[in-house]
């Protein structure tokens, strides 16, 4: 149906309502990016290197490849200038910094190159990623269908759903009273993509150490490896289904610390 109604249900308007639904792939969606980055690099010398890189960026769109797969990805599908917001894939700010560092101590280093303290401090490595996003814009349903156009039901704009940080949680992470049920037989005016899940930040360390093997190219590496270091909790995206009793609720998060002890043998 290309009209909304205040009493008959959408599949039974529908143009040929003997029909169930047709899958429909159309290359005619829109995008646009934007962006400002910044990247500091330091190549290999006496024995550091680092790559860090900033982005500074949105990106808009129509909706996803897979918008339009049954039929009910949009509020209505002859028009998508109501889909055209936020992307899916917009994140805002992202920085990323890894590290190498080899400890100048050893046979061929700058500090300690002999006796024993050369041969306990020696052969040292360091490294690390440090990464900290923005979360990404996520879509929102709401439980009153209004429209009655078988398509997403975004309810009409009442104030902006995203919380100041200091009153975030994983039981309310947005206002969950920020859309209500449009009137009967009325297109709801609440755009998709409203929402800002948790961003997300993470270290990981590598400390490694090389043993020369008595033959030529032969060498152990020792490797300690944590993932998540310091445990930090990177939850995942809050049930955005409003006027459900999860609304707003937090239940999933990323994997937590996590070590490993690795010997190689290289030769």
């Amino acid at each position: 149906p290309q009209t909304p109604s205040a009493t008959v249900v959408a599949n039974q308007r529908a143009f040929r309502p003997q029909f169930g639904n047709i899958t429909l792939h159309e290359n005619s969606l829109n995008s646009n990016y934007n962006a400002l980055t910044a990247k500091v690099e330091k190549r290999f010398s006496k024995g550091l290197t680092f790559l860090s890189s900033f982005t500074w960026a949105h990106n808009i769109d129509q909706g996803n490849e897979d918008l339009l797969d049954g039929g009910s990805g949009s509020v209505t599908s002859w028009d998508m200038s109501r889909e055209r917001a936020n992307s899916n894939l917009d994140r805002r700010r992202a920085f990323v910094l890894n590290a190498v560092y080899e400890l100048p101590f050893g046979r061929g280093r700058s500090l300690v190159t002999s006796g024993p303290a050369a041969a306990i401090f020696g052969g040292w490595q360091l490294g690390g990623i440090y990464s900290k996003y923005s979360g990404l814009a996520i879509g929102h349903t709401i439980n009153v269908d209004n429209q009655n156009l078988g398509g997403a039901v975004r309810g009409d704009w009442v104030s902006n759903p995203n919380l100041p940080s200091g009153q975030r949680t994983i039981d309310r992470w947005f206002n969950t009273s920020f859309v209500v049920p449009s009137a009967p037989g009325v297109v709801s005016n609440a755009g998709r993509n409203l929402i800002y899940a948790p961003g997300r930040e993470n270290v990981d360390l590598m400390v490694s150490r090389r043993f020369n093997m008595p033959w030529e190219g032969h060498y152990l590496q020792f490797r300690f490896e944590s993932f998540n270091l310091f445990n930090h909790a990177n939850f995942g995206s809050p049930n955005t289904g409003v006027g459900t009793p999860n609304a707003g609720k937090i239940t999933t998060a990323e994997d937590p610390r996590r070590i490993q002890f690795a010997l190689k043998y290289a030769f």
